[in-house]
């Protein structure tokens, strides 16, 4: 059972995906959103929630990308700087029952990669 730090983490991560709003709007699909600032169970719970709530959705997710897995901070967080190798978002991905495909450079000022999420 989630504890109540990890709900309050979780549905942060929701709203910052905006997972809700995808299920409320339709037309918000396909959209860019980044997920620099969220750890990989808060990933992991919005991307499953997503392949519920809308199967067809596409999200392209903002990394930032390292070639060897790095420990992150322990919760989300709208200034710290995660960092994901592209087996972690793939792997976050297969956990939820969704594929990753790896967009790469996009022309972020920081370098941030791209990539999406989709249903498998």
């Amino acid at each position: 059972m989630e504890n109540a730090a990890a709900q309050t983490a979780g549905a942060r991560g929701v709203r910052r995906l905006r997972v809700h709003a995808v299920q409320q709007d339709r037309r918000l699909r396909d959209r860019p959103v980044a997920v620099t600032h969220l750890t990989p169970e808060t990933i992991a719970l919005c991307l499953s929630r997503l392949a519920v709530w809308s199967p067809a959705c596409r999200l392209y997710a903002t990394f930032f990308e390292v070639d060897e897995p790095v420990d992150n901070p322990a919760a989300p967080h709208d200034h710290a700087k995660f960092r994901y190798t592209r087996a972690e978002m793939a792997q976050l991905a297969a956990t939820a029952g969704m594929r990753f495909s790896y967009i790469g450079e996009w022309g972020h000022p920081r370098g941030q990669m791209m990539g999406a999420f989709a249903a498998r």
